[in-house]
């Protein structure tokens, strides 16, 4: 389903002559005019849905509140909405931030179980007993490239990695504070945002920032599959409600262009497997439907402009 609700250079500069005269004055110059942004064109995948993964097998892995149960439904449809199937249903239990395994075979995603603390578990596809990974809280797992790691975060906001097969875990960052952590595509590093900047921190815990986005917090990074871009969420104070908007960070060009302009409070980027799309979950108005969305990448021409980084990279 098309939604005409976004893209476009959100300002034009309006020319002003100066007319000169015999004797007269030169008139003053009349500010800018702000011209509304033209809607961003945005296709409406599933209404009510949350939390998407596009996985290696082009399908889009996300969740549903299954209120009369008080409960979960883990789903998964094409980029049309469309070979919608149910992957998994939970009753009095909530699960969170689903994640393809790399061969789409398994499932990770973090629950409270009833308790109070989530932590990190992996399903199979076509089981329904789920594997706990994590004893001393989990959440926003994510598979390293090779299908043998997740890397999460703990309650206090710092990365972990566990390996699977021995379950041994690695602590990556102290007093990171942050959420949604996310490997690189050539598995060397976990990228994680933390109030304006993005840091990749390798697995013996070296820190390398990425870029500062300087008046801009960010979060929810997610990287194009040959790792030359990385989508993140932008808003212009910490938490803020109803106006996180997607940029885009081109690493050869060391530049973070605005991506979305109209749709509203988006959140958890995540790109196709050809990386020619961006799906995540928004609202297209304040008021409107909120579920999950799709705008194809590249955007038109002129709708894509550069924010100001401090694009300094080095050890942090």
């Amino acid at each position: 389903m098309k939604i005409v609700t976004c893209t476009t250079l959100a300002f034009v500069l309006l020319a002003a002559a100066l007319l000169l005269a015999c004797g007269e004055e030169e008139p003053s110059q009349p500010p800018p005019v702000p011209v509304p942004p033209v809607p961003d064109v945005a296709y409406l995948v599933y209404a009510g849905g949350s939390d998407p993964a596009w996985g290696s097998n082009d399908r889009i892995l996300f969740h549903t509140s299954n209120p009369r149960a008080f409960g979960t439904i883990l789903r998964s449809c094409d980029r049309n909405g469309v070979d919608l199937k149910n992957l998994y249903t939970t009753t009095g239990v909530l699960l969170d931030s689903p994640d393809w395994s790399p061969d789409c075979a398994t499932v990770a995603y973090d629950s409270d179980s009833g308790g109070l603390t989530p932590q990190v578990f992996t399903l199979a596809l076509g089981s329904t007993e789920p594997t706990q990974v994590t004893t001393e809280g989990g959440a926003c797992p994510a598979w390293s490239p090779d299908g043998t790691r997740i890397a999460y975060t703990t309650p206090r906001g710092d990365v972990w990695v566990v390996t699977l097969a021995n379950g041994a875990k690695t602590r990556l960052t102290e007093g990171a504070e942050t959420r949604n952590p996310v490997w690189t595509p050539d598995g060397s590093a976990v990228t994680y945002a933390a109030g304006h900047k993005v840091y990749n921190v390798d697995l013996t815990g070296k820190r390398t920032l990425l870029f500062d986005a300087r008046d801009l917090f960010v979060s929810d990074p997610a990287w194009s599959p040959d790792g030359a871009r990385l989508a993140v969420i932008t808003t212009t104070f910490a938490g803020s409600p109803g106006v996180g908007a997607i940029a885009v960070w081109e690493e050869a060009a060391r530049e973070l262009v605005a991506f979305t302009h109209t749709m509203w409070d988006c959140s958890n980027p995540t790109w196709s497997p050809a990386g020619n799309a961006i799906a995540f979950h928004g609202y297209i108005s304040p008021n409107g439907t909120q579920g999950i969305y799709y705008m194809d990448w590249p955007p038109s021409p002129g709708c894509a402009y550069r924010l100001a980084t401090d694009d300094s990279r080095g050890a942090q």
